[in-house]
């Protein structure tokens, strides 16, 4: 129930706003939304996936006197940011809280800077039923890199190497993966031909429905290059080997809504262009994402790690077909249709039945345990290995 009342929240807040698009409404509604998801991330207790893994590096790690950026399973970065908390004695759930605050403040000036602003809101809805609960109340390092990478597309539009370059470093010191970033820049700028993006569509395509097993193949190729002591060595053979990252990704009916987002994106690009400077750079973006979803079809987990930067562009892309209906009528009907989609894509935490998501189920609050108001479950008490994030 907990979760459903943050998606009224945020999915009132958008329709308000459409009916009355003045700024003290929206400063207004901008504080409600951004409190509530950065209440939820930052003060959850033994609430998603990885929060007892987390918990558990924070409390091997050494202050900041005995930190060392190096021989850590984790990067240099978020270690840090673990010594410094240590060191002024703060629990874990303040280091939570003080991340979310840092990332949802960035996701907020990044969707306020990319798209429209009376479709803000509706980008703050579709990124919670799709991202948050994989990022902010699960892969707390990777939700770093990916906010300072959304952050880092203004570089790209500008545009400015050495500054996008800088701020991928900074993505990197949370989570290695944000380093396959810096090949993506040119792809990014460009305007791709449509016989390139439609080849490559296919193929993956292709790939998707035959069943093609060509990563696992270049992984353990790959491993085989580096030190079995080596870390990269270890997380190479833990993907080529390890059961949780090994799980195919299954078809879902999401995934045809996804191509068919892309190609009435390509359609309509001239008029999107139009509603923001930004648009060649989400449109690309969200083809990296759509080809993610085939081509690294066979392990889930990789296709969530490398493939949730590229779905940034997902509740950029999917707010701006409301800005090209053509009356208030239609709007409202777009905008129907779009929280249907956000309901369904959020259903597994909305229904008791699915167990994926008991981590999750019920909302445990730091604050409310501490001071005796809500109880926490006793069934949470195990463990979580490191790293898993659940699918968008």
């Amino acid at each position: 129930m907990y979760y459903v009342i943050i998606w009224f929240i945020i999915a009132a807040a958008a329709g308000l706003y459409f009916s009355y698009p003045n700024k003290k409404i929206q400063y207004a509604l901008y504080a409600l939304c951004y409190t509530a998801l950065v209440f939820t991330a930052g003060l959850r207790y033994e609430t998603g996936t990885d929060w007892f893994a987390y918990a558990g590096v924070y409390n091997r790690t050494p202050d900041l006197a005995g930190f060392s950026p190096f021989g850590n399973d984790m990067e240099a970065g978020y270690i840090f940011l673990n010594s410094l908390f240590r060191t002024i004695g703060a629990d874990v759930n303040i280091l939570f809280l003080f991340i979310s605050v840092i990332t949802t403040f960035i996701l907020f000036r990044s969707f306020q800077a990319y798209i429209p602003r009376q479709f803000f809101f509706v980008g703050i809805l579709v990124y919670y039923s799709t991202l948050y609960l994989g990022l902010d109340m699960s892969g707390v390092r990777q939700a770093i890199a990916a906010t300072v990478f959304l952050f880092a597309l203004r570089y790209v539009f500008r545009p400015c190497f050495w500054r996008y370059g800088l701020c991928i470093l900074v993505a990197a010191l949370f989570h290695q993966s944000a380093l396959l970033l810096l090949a993506v820049y040119p792809l990014l700028k460009m305007r791709i031909h449509p016989v390139v993006l439609f080849s490559l569509l296919g193929i993956g395509m292709v790939i998707f429905i035959v069943k093609i097993e060509w990563l696992h193949t270049l992984l353990s190729a790959l491993a085989a290059l580096f030190t079995d002591e080596s870390l990269v060595a270890r997380r190479l053979t833990a993907y080529t080997s390890t059961e949780i990252f090994l799980r195919p990704r299954p078809f879902s009916p999401v995934i045809p809504f996804y191509v068919a987002l892309f190609i009435l994106a390509f359609i309509m690009r001239r008029r999107l262009s139009l509603r923001t400077p930004y648009f060649n750079i989400i449109f690309n973006l969200f083809f990296l994402f759509v080809l993610s979803l085939f081509y690294l079809y066979e392990s889930l987990d990789i296709s969530f790690r490398f493939g949730c930067y590229f779905m940034l562009a997902y509740p950029l892309l999917l707010p701006l077909a409301l800005s090209v209906t053509a009356s208030r009528r239609h709007t409202l009907v777009a905008f129907a249709a779009i929280c249907i989609v956000s309901i369904y894509t959020m259903r597994g935490v909305f229904l008791e039945t699915d167990r994926q998501m008991t981590m999750y189920r019920p909302y445990q609050n730091y604050v409310l345990i501490k001071m005796g108001l809500q109880h926490r479950d006793a069934n949470r008490s195990a463990p979580v290995p490191l790293p898993k994030s659940p699918n968008p």
